[in-house]
């Protein structure tokens, strides 16, 4: 799944969950288009204004493709609930996590 390094970059904000995950999917067509997003954009897909504007503005410093190198180091393979891989029982869920599950161990953070 190409959208996997912008999913677990919007899973690092606390504030967004299933639906909202769901909401942008629905509206950009993929997460790598609301990665590339305004906030005013984000608003317009049913995000609240402040997760809009706080990710639209930590945006800047935040790279997918080196989030992803960091994980790949560490043996961590996120997961999308798009993934084969991802637990079915999780997917029968009716609101799944909006978390990426991983496997191995996690980078540390400083």
């Amino acid at each position: 799944m190409t959208d996997t390094k912008y999913w677990v970059d919007f899973s690092r904000i606390p504030s967004l969950g299933t639906i909202k995950f769901r909401h942008m999917e629905g509206h950009f067509g993929s997460l790598e288009q609301a990665w590339a997003s305004g906030w005013g954009e984000l608003e317009a897909a049913g995000i609240d204004e402040k997760t809009a504007r706080t990710r639209w503005s930590g945006r800047a410093g935040i790279s997918p493709d080196a989030e992803m190198a960091e994980l790949e180091r560490a043996g961590v393979k996120a997961l999308t609930w798009g993934h084969s891989m991802y637990p079915p029982r999780l997917i029968r869920d009716k609101r799944p996590s909006s978390s990426a599950v991983c496997e191995g161990r996690s980078p540390a953070r400083g």
